[in-house]
């Protein structure tokens, strides 16, 4: 975070920062584990609009909720917008072995729902709702044999949500998008096995698809597309797709330029709100010892600018990270460990 800002103070553009930093497990223990998100924190976002926002841990303590699920909930941040470019990495691995260097596309995610939607169950809590759900015999059938017919075995069950309002959202958002790009859109989904979900996602999908006809837009099942999109990253543009997927998706395509320490990313809502944070999460190993790779961070600095009308100065940071990177000064590990303030001077100095 204070790489991003120096950054930014660096441009000399009048950004003024409000700290809120009642966000995350510490906050949810002294809250009486009532949230991870203070209101305070959800106050100022919504008064300032824009919120540069750093990692945070997601325990796997029973009752906690991601700060970044609650934050895109409660605010309405529909819309995860993740890029990956080999422009920014020295090294792309993966597109390097393929011949590959000139990956420039987006994962567009839908932020608020699917398997994130954070509604679930557990053994007896899972018991008692499944067997009020009016279902087909085959679901029965199943049911009864793995859970409700057996009240010995643990069991546990994630409910993966998709309705329309939020699928014809992301629909919209992506394909506007896309229309600013390439033209080129797919749609991930896995509608063979998700049926009922996912069947209702490329339902949607081709009702709308028709009012972008300059737009090359195609379904792809999220398993082939993963294979296709090691092979073959420089082909796609704009990919869109549900929670999981895209979270994924969108890792997969960070390792294939440079890996999480070259991944920014936007969460934006429909009503003016936006928030940008690196995509990788926290690593409370390396905390406060000068070794956390900056470039993420302050390449998401560069979405905000964009955001925000500072098209050109976006450009130069994004262009100084390139450079920067390529130069090995600062060196980055094979880890992605690097001299933090050092290359954030580095980058500075190269804008």
């Amino acid at each position: 975070m204070d790489s991003s800002i120096r950054v930014l103070d660096s441009l000399g553009l009048g950004f003024e920062f409000e700290d809120a930093v009642e966000v995350g497990y510490d906050y949810w223990r002294r809250s009486g584990k009532q949230s991870s998100v203070s209101p305070g924190v959800l106050q100022a976002i919504r008064k300032n609009k824009i919120c540069l926002k750093g990692p945070t841990t997601t325990v796997k303590e029973a009752g906690y909720k991601s700060a970044n699920v609650t934050l895109r909930q409660e605010l309405g941040l529909f819309f995860g917008v993740r890029p990956s470019k080999s422009l920014w990495a020295a090294q792309p691995e993966a597109s390097s072995a393929a011949g590959n260097r000139n990956i420039d596309l987006v994962f567009v995610r839908e932020n608020t729902e699917g398997l994130y939607s954070g509604v679930g169950w557990t053994s007896q809590q899972a018991r008692d709702a499944l067997s009020k759900v009016q279902t087909d015999e085959e679901t029965k059938k199943f049911l009864e044999k793995s859970l409700l017919g057996n009240s010995s075995a643990e069991a546990a069950f994630n409910l993966r949500v998709v309705t329309r309002p939020a699928i014809e959202k992301i629909l919209e958002y992506a394909f506007s998008l896309a229309m600013a790009r390439k033209k080129s859109l797919v749609f991930a989904t896995k509608a063979n096995i998700l049926k009922p979900s996912d069947t209702l996602s490329e339902k949607i999908f081709a009702e709308n698809a028709p009012r972008f006809p300059q737009v090359s837009a195609k379904i792809q099942y999220i398993d082939d597309l993963m294979q296709a999109l090691v092979r073959r990253p420089s082909s796609f543009d704009v990919i869109v797709t549900t929670n999981l997927f895209a979270d994924i998706g969108s890792d997969l395509a960070a390792g294939l330029c440079g890996g999480p320490g070259f991944a920014p990313g936007a969460n934006i809502g429909v009503g003016g709100v936006a928030g940008f944070e690196a995509l990788h999460g926290s690593a409370p190993d390396i905390a406060g010892q000068n070794k956390a790779n900056p470039c993420a961070s302050i390449l998401s600095a560069a979405m905000l600018l964009e955001y925000v009308g500072f098209s050109r100065e976006a450009e130069k940071i994004e262009l100084a990270v390139a450079e920067v990177a390529k130069s090995g000064k600062p060196a980055i590990s094979e880890t992605g460990a690097t001299d933090t303030k050092q290359m954030t001077s580095a980058i500075i100095s190269q804008i």
